[in-house]
């Protein structure tokens, strides 16, 4: 029974997490829009114009950051989506150790399942921030060659 509770948690949890994040990219797509429009209606001096274009085209200026700013270890990846890669990896040697422990345990405590489970829901938690990412990307490059 603390089975399927756990598994029903580990569900949810992932649903809630995916939902987020479709509304995350919802959001953030409105406020690009936003941008262009402001982009297209003309009332922008010369340097606002220029910044909003780069930030809608995706092309990024060559200038010096300031030395308080700090990169982004992964470009192009957020805060939320580095946190459930953490939760994916931590999910994943979560799962590992079940294996193992389940593979020289003298006595079977039936961890596997549960482990496998751990394992792939991980897996998937990793990939899913490039995979949104990468899709975006795709996204961008079809609309702009309309």
């Amino acid at each position: 029974m603390s089975f399927v509770i756990t598994l029903l948690v580990v569900i949810f949890t992932f649903a809630f997490f995916m939902r987020w994040m479709d509304l995350m990219a919802k959001d953030r797509q409105h406020r690009m829009k936003l941008l262009e429009e402001a982009v297209k209606s003309g009332n922008l001096d010369a340097e606002a114009r220029e910044d909003l274009v780069q930030a809608v085209s995706g092309r990024r200026r060559h200038r010096r950051k300031h030395k308080t700013e700090t990169a982004s270890p992964v470009p192009g990846i957020g805060i939320l989506s580095r946190f459930i890669m953490f939760v994916g990896w931590i999910s994943m040697l979560v799962g590992l150790g079940f294996a193992i422990y389940e593979a020289n345990a003298r006595q079977s405590e039936d961890l596997i399942l549960p482990a496998i489970i751990l394992i792939c829901a991980g897996f998937a938690l990793v990939t899913y921030p490039f995979t949104v990412q990468v899709l975006e990307y795709r996204g961008a490059q079809l609309r702009a060659q309309r």
